[in-house]
């Protein structure tokens, strides 16, 4: 009978150290569930992450989209701006072409209808209205000639005050052509004497102021359109004023 119940005692011992083993195998298998559990978590969060990730760059590539199709949508206007802009170029360039087959070759001087003529030879602008302000003295016509603007003796060039003078004695010199009389001016083509409203208007054969001072005197030098010479004058004498503006 002992030795039976030491036999059973073994046996039960041996069971307690099995059902010990079991517990700890089951606690290691709760753990490792439990890992699993958190990493499940974790990779949940992750995804959750990515696909909002995922959403913005949707969103963010749809803005782009919208901000490339206006950019196109720019430039194909632009493409049309300039092929317009360039069929009116050529356009110009062919009624240039032209314009110099119909136009002479060369003229002296060209009416630029704002009440100003360009003496194609100096490149100066001279007032069309040889005769605006009458006969004045050179003071006086000083003045007219610093107050004169667009608006005033024909013009329309939009032209203000301050930018008209007296021509100088080598101005004079360049516009005099001796080759005609009364007035000694030539026309606009410069192939004949000068005739009304070619290309000036109200020319008179008669005296004009110059700016200049004559050479070692405190006189102004005159200029006598009728032959084409050059006077000094007295400043309180009267003379025509004819103005000009460009280059000096």
């Amino acid at each position: 009978a002992v030795s039976k119940a030491n036999t059973a005692l073994e046996t039960a011992s041996r069971a307690d150290s099995k059902a010990d083993k079991a517990q700890i195998n089951a606690d290691t298998a709760v753990s490792k569930a439990n890992t699993a559990l958190g990493t499940a978590k974790t990779a949940g969060i992750v995804a959750d992450k990515a696909q909002e990730n995922a959403n913005t760059a949707i969103s963010k590539t749809d803005e782009a989209q919208k901000i490339a199709n206006t950019a196109a949508s720019i430039a194909n206007k632009a493409i049309e701006t300039a092929k317009k802009a360039t069929i009116q170029a050529n356009q110009a360039v062919e009624t240039a072409h032209l314009t110099i087959k119909i136009l002479p070759i060369q003229t002296r001087y060209t009416d630029n209808d704002d009440g100003t003529v360009t003496d194609n030879r100096t490149r100066l602008t001279w007032l069309k209205n040889a005769n605006c302000f009458g006969r004045q003295n050179l003071s006086k016509a000083r003045r007219l000639a610093k107050q004169l603007k667009s608006g005033k003796c024909g013009l329309t060039d939009g032209s203000i005050q301050g930018t008209w003078r007296l021509p100088t004695k080598a101005e004079w010199e360049t516009m005099l052509d001796t080759r005609y009389t009364a007035p000694a001016l030539s026309n606009a083509a410069g192939t004949r004497r000068w005739e009304k409203n070619d290309a000036f208007s109200s020319v008179q054969s008669d005296y004009y102021w110059a700016a200049s001072y004559a050479d070692g005197t405190t006189n102004k030098w005159n200029v006598e359109l009728n032959f084409g010479h050059v006077y000094p004058y007295g400043k309180t004498i009267t003379g025509y004023v004819w103005l000009v503006r460009g280059k000096q």
